[in-house]
């Protein structure tokens, strides 16, 4: 894992967002391990490189759904990378 990657890791793992939405009151979740190895892959190896496919656009979908049937109200894109 690079030092961009580890980075992001940080911020979606650690304290960052998460102690930020307390203070409004949001409770947040993340992905689960796999689905965040796979996001991490995908922008670091595809959207970094202006490479946009079908598969994977439809994978951050199912990510968001799984997310919807959880009962989540929103989902943050928290990249730069996701148009």
């Amino acid at each position: 894992m690079d030092a961009v990657s580890r980075s992001s890791q940080y911020l979606v793992e650690g304290p960052v967002y998460s102690e930020t939405l307390k203070e409004f009151g949001i409770e947040g979740t993340i992905p689960d391990e796999a689905d965040r190895e796979r996001m991490s892959e995908i922008i670091f190896k595809e959207l970094v490189n202006g490479i946009f496919t079908e598969g994977s656009r439809l994978f951050l979908d199912k990510v968001a759904e799984t997310f919807k049937v959880r009962g989540c109200e929103a989902v943050v894109l928290g990249c730069t990378e996701l148009p």
